[in-house]
Parts: structure tokens; C-alpha cells; sequence
């Protein structure tokens, strides 16, 4: 909604920052994709800024401006996504989606490109993501099929040493930037044990925006 009011690109949020706000800044502790849309509805999602670190590992207040800011990132509507074919269907569509699903020890450290198996190594916990495009032909998936998400650590505005577990990074960040794939078929199990819903784009009426009324010749 901000894009098609403003004209301008999509801002760059920070869903960790709004994770810290729901588990308090205790990195081990998880929060289910509803628990982060229904914080989106009341309170928006803050910027991401040097600002506002995406791992501060403690409790802490939001500056007064991104408070006053954040309101205007806030999701209008939502949808619950009950397959991966619902998923896909959000992302082409531009809606970015809350992703849910096991997360191995193993994915703490998948490399400079953060490209996940279909299945990881060592212990696992619950993990919630924001998927936001579609990688065709990804090998690691049987049907070619990935996930673009971001992920909330170890990005180059807020460097981060540790994962959430607390467990050393090799790299300096996480993944590309933050950013990873997962295949479609890791999603299946997570959409059935997590749950999975999609920040709808909604629809703005003429008069919200200021459209001039279109002219043509006769």
C-alpha cells in the first residue's frame, strides 16, 4: 500500500526487529508466522536502519521516530497459504509471505549464497521467515523449485556474529545479505505444523491517492 501511494520502491523492513519485540530480545526463543502478521496489523514494522541492529540481543525501546514510522507499514489484509502452490500464487503477486518451517543446525551456516537443502543436519526448531520471490531451477529442490526469503541475521546493516541459537556464523553475514532459498518441498511440512499466511496487497480507491481523472479526446 505505501508503494502505490508514495510512487515510491518498496522500503526496506525489518521483520527482526519486530521478532525481538515479540520474543522480548531472547535470540532461542520462537514466535509463529500469526504471532509476527498480527503484530503488523497493530503496530506496523519498523525500517531497517544501522539504527535499529536486527540482532540486539536484549530488550529495547524503539527510537520515537521509528515508532511514529512504523505505522505506515502496517498489513491491511492477510490470507492463510495452505499449500505451496498458495505461496507461490501470493509471492507472483507481489505479496510477500510469512513463512514457517523446521529449521537444522546445519542451516546456521549454509554459505555465502544461503542456499538450503531439502532436508538438514543436527538438532531442529521452528523457524519463521518472509519469502518474497520465486528461484526456478533450483538445484537443490527435486521439482526445481526455491523460495527466495529473508532471513533475520547477519545482513550488512547489521553484522551479526552468532545465529538465533547463539551458535558461531563463518561468515561475516548470513547467507546473500541476509538472503536465502529454501525448496518448496521443505515448506510443506512447515505449512502444515506452523502455519503460513500472506500480507495481501490491497486494492487503493482513486480518491486515497489523488489520481487526476484521465482526459481523452473525443
Amino acid at each position: 500500500k505505501y508503494a502505490y501511494m508514495t510512487g515510491g520502491p518498496y522500503p526496506e523492513l525489518s521483520y527482526a526487529a519486530m521478532h525481538q519485540e515479540i520474543t522480548g530480545g531472547k535470540m532461542n526463543r520462537g514466535s509463529r508466522p500469526v504471532d509476527g502478521i498480527e503484530l503488523i496489523a497493530k503496530r506496523g514494522c519498523p525500517l531497517a536502519t544501522p539504527n535499529l541492529p536486527e540482532w540486539f540481543g536484549s530488550p529495547r525501546n524503539f527510537p520515537a521516530d521509528a515508532v511514529a514510522d512504523r505505522m505506515s507499514y502496517r498489513a491491511d489484509e492477510w490470507e492463510e497459504c495452505t499449500s505451496v502452490d498458495d505461496v507461490i500464487s501470493a509471492i507472483l503477486n507481489m505479496d510477500p509471505v510469512n513463512l514457517g518451517f523446521w529449521w537444522y543446525d546445519s542451516d546456521a551456516n549454509p554459505g555465502p549464497t544461503g542456499h538450503l537443502p531439502v532436508r538438514g543436519s543436527g538438532g531442529r526448531g521452528g523457524h519463521s521467515l518472509i519469502g518474497c520471490g520465486i528461484v526456478m531451477g533450483y538445484a537443490k529442490s527435486p521439482s526445481g523449485r526455491g523460495v527466495l526469503f529473508n532471513n533475520h541475521h547477519g545482513d550488512k546493516l547489521s553484522s551479526s556474529t552468532v545465529d538465533e541459537r547463539g551458535r558461531t556464523l563463518r561468515y561475516p553475514v548470513w547467507g546473500d545479505d541476509g538472503f536465502g532459498v529454501v525448496p518448496v518441498e521443505r515448506l510443506v511440512e512447515g505449512i502444515e505444523d506452523f502455519g503460513c499466511y500472506a500480507l495481501r496487497t490491497v486494492t487503493i480507491r482513486n480518491e486515497d491517492i489523488n489520481v487526476p481523472e484521465p482526459k481523452f479526446q473525443d
